[in-house]
């Protein structure tokens, strides 16, 4: 068939959809409610013989779509608050034995990691002044404004990062949240 004839039809099957997109998807609303059951196996026999795949082509699109993904994200937290908060409190009176698991883990952790003191904290201030000039973030190389700045520990807490002059820097504080629970060395492999 030649390529004209397939752009032709195309185009008519895309007008045509546009034309009745309420009563097409009114249609296939139908059809998944009778037929949930085999497509569900479908998507899992699917997802179960192409895993590999189909997670790299997520993270590849997550990495050529950042800026789209965060944006649809802070717009879904912002229109959404009240379920996200009304989801968490759910959680909480739901699941008590695991919230409480997890407190005592991160307690015993904070614990472990060792005491934060003032003196410790100037000395890693004055570091970060030493090393770049003025006070730069350590995850992304740019000056950090005054309020800006947060603790960063290079090893986090959680992965066993202990309070030390060798684990703490300084960064900001939207570095920091966007680094999460990854090392330094996991964070700097994402982002490269």
């Amino acid at each position: 068939m030649p390529y004209a004839d397939i752009e032709k039809r195309r185009k008519y099957h895309r007008e045509y959809y546009y034309k009745n997109k309420h009563k097409l998807n009114a249609r296939t609303k139908v059809l998944r409610c009778k037929n949930r059951d085999y497509i569900n196996t479908r998507q899992r026999a699917y997802w179960h013989k192409n895993r590999e795949r189909i997670l790299q082509w997520r993270a590849e699109y997550r990495c050529l779509n950042k800026i789209r993904i965060s944006g649809y994200h802070k717009k879904y937290r912002e229109n959404n608050q009240t379920k996200i908060k009304q989801f968490s409190r759910n959680f909480k009176l739901n699941h008590p034995d695991r919230v409480r698991a997890n407190s005592q883990i991160q307690k015993a952790n904070r614990k472990n990691a060792g005491v934060l003191t003032k003196h410790l904290l100037q000395q890693v201030y004055e570091n970060n002044i030493k090393k770049y000039g003025t006070l730069t973030c350590v995850l992304c190389n740019k000056m950090i404004r005054f309020g800006e700045d947060s603790l960063e520990h290079l090893t986090p807490i959680c992965k066993g990062g202990k309070n030390t002059l060798e684990n703490l820097n300084i960064s900001h504080r939207k570095c920091n949240l966007q680094k999460g629970t990854k090392t330094f060395k996991e964070f700097k492999n994402v982002k490269s």
